[in-house]
């Protein structure tokens, strides 16, 4: 979902419904965080709520993972790279 990506890109904290190619594009717990159900969405909105650091250091880890291999030039690159 390109929706994962504009949010990484903002520099802001999300919580996605775990998808296994979720895993191939962001590190789980350090850069996306992940949520099976909903009662561990809501445990883990809770956690993040009251623990505001570690909530920012993901947004930041996500942003930059985002910016260094997720770009619209990453991806062209990659496509050309196929053909030729």
């Amino acid at each position: 979902n390109k929706r994962v990506f504009d949010i990484a890109g903002c520099r802001a904290f999300q919580l996605c419904y775990a998808q296994s190619d979720l895993g191939n594009l962001f590190k789980m717990g350090e850069e996306i965080i992940v949520y099976k159900n909903i009662d561990e969405l809501k445990k883990l909105i809770e956690y993040y709520l009251v623990h505001e650091k570690e909530r920012r250091e993901i947004a930041q880890n996500s942003q930059k993972r985002a910016y260094g291999e997720h770009t619209y030039r990453h991806r062209l690159e990659g496509i050309l790279g196929l053909i030729k």
